[in-house]
């Protein structure tokens, strides 16, 4: 399952990552920058990475935070994964400047 959210800016995407990662033990968070884990509690730090940080391990349950910020081909790369591997996804970002 792929669910894409795209929200504006300040309407409560982290928030919302936060609360489905104490929800559920298993779901990671893949972030395009690692300087992004700052904005999520210390607890929560173990199971966020960088798309070149889940390479070789098996994935199961992904958030990713601003899903449009990725490169393309790295976007393309994991989409193909996900899709391959039956991984359930959840994206939050903002595709437009606000």
């Amino acid at each position: 399952m792929i669910e894409i959210h795209d929200m504006e800016r300040g309407s409560g995407k982290t928030t919302k990552v936060i609360e489905l990662m104490n929800e559920d033990l298993n779901q990671i968070l893949i972030v395009p920058y690692k300087k992004m884990t700052k904005f999520y509690p210390r607890n929560l730090r173990n199971r966020i990475f960088t798309i070149a940080e889940t390479r070789g391990i098996k994935l199961n349950k992904v958030i990713l935070d601003e899903g449009f910020l990725y490169n393309k081909k790295d976007l393309a790369e994991m989409y193909y994964y996900f899709g391959k591997y039956n991984v359930d996804v959840i994206s939050y970002g903002t595709s437009l400047q606000q």
